[in-house]
């Protein structure tokens, strides 16, 4: 799949592409599938596609090029999206209708998260916008199946078929690892664990901890979840020393 932002100022040119009964309409950039002969080049097929549905040329634009490269995890196959961005030309006019849906322009501190988007598009519009638009670097967005996003930073073109594996296989290691994580998980469960247990094993709040026991939050949720990190050790050490001041103060009240 090809994808082109066309930006102009602060602004950048989204289409609502319509959906079906199955598919809910969404923003998206102009865009669609590479046809035959066009995935070694997908530029060719950006192009095919940004003339067939807005009447816009390579001409049209300024410094059009490959902005991201961008990996979703679906099932057994992944999908690989190429994001292209281009300014318009202070003396082209702008599209106003598209084949696909209807055009808009929004300013690029726009609420995108509030958009009805693709997660895969909405990450890498997202991170074009707030790191990559200085630069003519490629960068890498990876998104698993559970739509947690990883990014990887692009210096330049450099090896493409290399950067897309690298991420496509940062997706799957997270699966791998989230995996994992959910069955211990379940086995502690089994053996009884309790919500203050859970709280100090993992640093979490007790009410994200009793969530977590009910079944009401999955943990793979939790671990995918931006509020969430193995790494944050202190707050970990606080959480536990509470813990253990907690069982002193219960077992001083019981006589123990």
């Amino acid at each position: 799949m090809t994808s082109v932002w066309i930006h102009r100022g602060d602004e950048v040119l989204l289409l609502l592409r319509r959906g079906s009964r199955v598919i809910p309409d969404s923003y998206v950039g102009i865009g669609g599938h590479l046809d035959d002969g066009e995935t070694t080049d997908p530029a060719q097929g950006a192009l095919r596609e940004l003339r067939e549905e807005v009447g816009l040329t390579e001409e049209d634009l300024v410094d059009f090029g490959l902005r991201c490269v961008a990996v979703r995890e679906m099932g057994d196959e992944v999908r690989i999206n190429y994001y292209f961005a281009g300014r318009l030309r202070d003396d082209r006019e702008a599209p106003i209708t598209c084949t696909e849906g209807e055009l808009r322009w929004f300013p690029l501190d726009a609420a995108f998260d509030d958009l009805p988007m693709p997660p895969t598009g909405r990450a890498a519009l997202v991170d074009w916008i707030d790191h990559g638009r200085p630069t003519d670097g490629i960068r890498f967005v990876a998104v698993d199946k559970a739509d947690a996003v990883v990014v990887q930073h692009g210096g330049g073109a450099g090896d493409l078929r290399s950067a897309v594996q690298a991420a496509a296989d940062r997706a799957r290691a997270l699966n791998d690892a989230v995996d994992l994580a959910e069955a211990a998980f379940a086995r502690r469960r089994a053996h009884g664990a309790t919500a203050d247990e859970i709280a100090v094993e993992l640093g979490v709040t007790h009410d994200v901890a009793t969530r977590l026991v009910a079944g009401n939050l999955p943990l793979g949720a939790l671990i995918r979840s931006a509020e969430y990190s193995a790494d944050d050790a202190h707050a970990v050490a606080l959480r536990r020393a509470a813990f253990r001041d907690a069982v002193v103060d219960e077992n001083a009240a019981a006589g123990g």
